[in-house]
């Protein structure tokens, strides 16, 4: 009797345990986007976010001794009435190819001395990325600052979607 006893104590404590790891699961995960909204863009494709329109012109690869070179000509548009900074496209964007992901440009356009760009206006802008050579035959990716297209991750984030943008810097196969 004393053992069944036991036994049904362990069980329940078992099941209890069960149910509050289900439950604790449940509530720590409640509201984490499950679903991913994933956009692929290539080059010359025009690519509409919250103030501005860019599309990648042109890329450019040369090969130096401390890797290969990434040269790329983006046209960014402001299509908002009002003047917004281009910081974010300068600081915040990234190239990804096989595993290194580059942060921060190497070069910058410097003829450029406006960060900004007024209502409606355009301009390109170059940004220079240096590939390590271990990773420089692999595809490249260049994410766009999430900072540039937040109405729609929000948009997303309501139906429980993450949100991200690339452009894929190879030509398009139709």
């Amino acid at each position: 009797m004393k053992s069944k006893f036991k036994f049904s104590f362990i069980i329940i404590i078992c099941i209890s345990f069960a149910a509050f790891l289900f439950y604790k699961y449940h509530k720590i995960n409640y509201g984490v986007p499950l679903d991913y909204n994933i956009q692929r863009y290539y080059i010359n494709d025009l690519i509409e976010l919250d103030d501005f329109e860019i599309k990648l012109d042109s890329v450019d690869n040369n090969i130096s001794s401390d890797g290969l070179v990434v040269t790329m000509d983006i046209n960014i548009r402001n299509s908002s009435t009002e003047e917004k900074s281009l910081e974010d496209m300068f600081y915040l964007s990234k190239l990804v190819c096989g595993t290194s992901v580059i942060d921060v440009p190497v070069f910058n356009d410097k003829k450029s001395d406006s960060r900004t760009l007024k209502g409606k206006e355009s301009k390109n802008i170059v940004l220079q990325y240096i590939i390590p050579n271990e990773d420089k035959n692999r595809n490249m990716k260049f994410y766009i600052p999430k900072t540039l297209y937040q109405n729609e991750i929000k948009d997303d984030l309501s139906d429980l979607k993450m949100c991200e943008k690339y452009i894929e810097l190879t030509e398009k196969n139709d």
